[in-house]
């Protein structure tokens, strides 16, 4: 079984909140310090992916990924219960490519990678 990771994007401040927690009652917590941060609701929060890319990365949804193979960027998303890489309008399987793609940033702070 894969290890539940968070990420969170704070929208307020626009940064990201590295290795968070989410409590049963629904609030996101700092692994870090364990200070309280803000609930699910105001946070935007980020899985991780149970992958790695072609660098041995963690991937999280989210993720801007350079396909080196189509030479390409595309966007880490949940659908239909899976992950996947969609480039294009194509969406492939995450589990399929993610030894293929080099995560080079976020579609909250690199959106402009996307063109």
């Amino acid at each position: 079984m894969r290890k539940h990771k968070f990420r969170a994007w704070d929208t307020e401040e626009e940064k990201m909140l590295y290795e968070v927690d989410i409590s049963s009652d629904g609030y996101v917590m700092k692994h870090e310090y364990g200070n309280y941060v803000g609930v699910v609701e105001e946070l935007i929060v980020i899985e991780y992916t149970g992958m790695q890319d072609m660098e041995g990365t963690d991937i999280y949804e989210g993720h801007i990924c350079w396909d080196k193979r189509n030479e390409c960027y595309g966007v880490i998303e949940f659908d239909e219960g899976k992950y996947v890489f969609v480039w294009d309008n194509i969406v492939e399987d995450l589990c399929e490519v993610n030894k293929e793609i080099e995560i080079d940033g976020n579609i909250f702070e690199d959106v402009h990678l996307l063109g």
